[in-house]
């Protein structure tokens, strides 16, 4: 699979391919078991190495703090604080 590279507004464009109203209707038991059937334990701690900071995302997508944040549907300040705190 060839990586392309893309401009925020071609990502804007792009339809999402999420159903929002199926993440809005799962319940925290159907998460759990769909974790448990991925091979995931529900219950494991979360590892430094697992996370990935939003500055890194931010800065390989090649977007300011605004766009990013704008992308997010967050405030500047809240994306500021995950980038200073992360």
């Amino acid at each position: 699979m060839a990586n392309t590279r893309m401009t925020l507004d071609e990502i804007k464009a792009r339809p999402s391919r999420r159903n929002r109203a199926k993440i809005k209707a799962a319940s925290e038991e159907a998460i759990h078991r769909h974790m448990i059937e991925d091979g995931q334990d529900p219950e494991a701690e979360l590892r430094e190495e697992d996370i990935i900071s939003p500055w890194y995302i931010r800065k390989r997508l090649g977007m300011s703090q605004q766009q990013f944040a704008g992308t997010l549907g967050i405030p500047v300040a809240t994306l500021r604080n995950w980038e200073q705190n992360g």
